[in-house]
């Protein structure tokens, strides 16, 4: 049996974390952070990442659905994935209802899963609610809040709020009849919608 001498043995990390610098040697401005804790943030980060690719299969599958005309297999799809909290699904789902496809025409309903949405991050479920208020699709018909609600999506990065709100401006429903700020509204619309990843 051969025994490898100390001086040329692997160092083991337990050695390698209590070692002295050598004399002379400059100590690293940053020290690395502790495997556990990098660990954990990697198995996190792995686990996020998994349920995004089973969400996202599950979104394409409810879309393969819509393309083929299937609403019903579609509603079946996005209402599992709304109730566990995915926001294009629940904005999906409010579509579906405002639309009545695959499921009874119902805009309280449609309402409520675009809040949901919007509640979960989904800018562009705004600018929907917005719609239904200028529509008067299931509540009163609100210029006024409608254009709020626009805004409010426009804050939020949504192009579909810009457009929506470009059209009041045109017209000078719930905003001043203003076509220069229409077309500011336009451009801005284009150019984001245009640049987006």
């Amino acid at each position: 049996e051969s025994a490898v001498p100390a001086s040329t043995a692997p160092a083991q990390p337990s050695e390698l974390a209590a070692a002295p610098a050598p004399q002379g040697a400059v100590e690293p401005a940053v020290k690395p952070e502790p495997l556990a804790r990098d660990e954990g943030m990697l198995l996190a980060d792995y686990r996020r990442t998994l349920q995004t690719i089973e969400v996202e299969a599950a979104f394409q599958s409810a879309m393969m659905a819509k393309a083929k005309g299937d609403f019903a297999a579609m509603f079946s799809e996005m209402s599992a994935l709304a109730n566990k909290g995915y926001a294009k699904a629940q904005a999906r789902l409010g579509w579906m209802y405002q639309r009545g496809l695959g499921v009874p025409q119902d805009y309280r309903q449609a309402r409520a899963w675009y809040e949901k949405a919007g509640a979960n991050g989904l800018t562009n479920a705004t600018a929907h609610i917005g719609k239904l208020y200028e529509l008067g699709l299931g509540v009163e018909k609100d210029y006024q809040k409608a254009a709020a609600l626009y805004q409010r999506a426009i804050d939020g990065g949504s192009a579909l709020g810009l457009s929506h709100l470009g059209s009041l401006y045109l017209t000078g429903r719930g905003v001043p009849l203003d076509r220069v700020r229409r077309q500011s509204i336009f451009a801005s619309a284009w150019n984001r919608a245009t640049t987006m990843p």
